[in-house]
């Protein structure tokens, strides 16, 4: 057991620096971006956190993040599906959506 442990810290370190060189450059990328975010718009104190989140993520991470107020999430996988079969897998209209519901 002791011969593994160094060899297992050093693994462990050395994934450490490369996943923080990875987010370094994730967060260089990401700069000056637009996200469109798809979420339900319903609920006036999920609005104001998602109103927050943005200003957060433009101050530390100089990205945009446009909240899509949806009613129903059906209608935006529907979307994400229709632009996928017309063969557009980059550049959709969707970056991220919000799913949530009752548990089964």
């Amino acid at each position: 057991m002791q011969k593994f442990l160094p060899t297992f810290i050093a693994v462990c370190l050395s994934t450490t620096v490369m996943a923080n060189t990875d987010w370094q450059k994730i967060e260089a990328d990401a700069r000056g971006q637009t996200v469109y975010f798809n979420a339900w718009g319903g609920g006036e104190n999920i609005n104001a956190y998602i109103d927050w989140a943005a200003v957060q993520a433009k101050k530390k991470y100089g990205v945009t993040v446009k909240h899509v107020k949806v009613t129903d999430t059906s209608d935006v996988i529907k979307r994400i599906k229709t632009e996928v079969a017309a063969g557009r897998t980059t550049n959709g209209s969707v970056d991220l959506l919000w799913v949530n519901g009752e548990k089964l």
